[in-house]
């Protein structure tokens, strides 16, 4: 009985520090041109991050940007502030993965796998087991 008992303190204290960390992700983060800033948040068992800011987020003519180059014509009109670009990331206690990113300089989306060390985020794109680009972000002090 003792040993069930130390068994599942410790499956709890696991549980506990896995969640600690995972949360660690949750905030805003500064892409490496430093053109725009997306939040990344929980919402279930999940982590999404929507695009909250852009260093210049209007046209020529004064408009907000639009998702001009999305290979859906139908969502082309769209605002790019507050686009969801990340979607359904799971954290194994170590890195975040399984879910998508969207680029919108490309636009398209991939999977994507999220690797936090400190105050920086390393952001890999995939399109399957391959990688197409990476970059690094930094958190944003509020």
């Amino acid at each position: 009985m003792k040993k069930f008992f130390l068994l599942a303190l410790l499956t709890l204290i696991n549980c506990q520090i896995k969640a600690q960390h995972c949360n660690a992700i949750v905030g805003k983060w500064l892409n490496k041109r430093g053109e725009g800033q997306v939040e990344i948040y929980q919402y279930g068992n999940k982590y999404l991050g929507k695009l909250v800011w852009l260093k210049h987020p209007n046209d020529a003519h004064g408009k907000p940007l639009t998702d001009q180059r999305n290979i859906r014509p139908a969502l082309r009109g769209r605002p790019l502030l507050g686009t969801l670009i990340m979607r359904d990331l799971t954290c194994d206690g170590i890195s975040y993965t399984g879910g998508s990113i969207y680029d919108p300089r490309r636009g398209k989306t991939f999977g994507c796998e999220l690797t936090m060390k400190g105050n920086t985020l390393k952001v890999e794109a995939m399109m399957g087991m391959f990688p197409v680009g990476s970059e690094t972000w930094t958190r944003v002090k509020d």
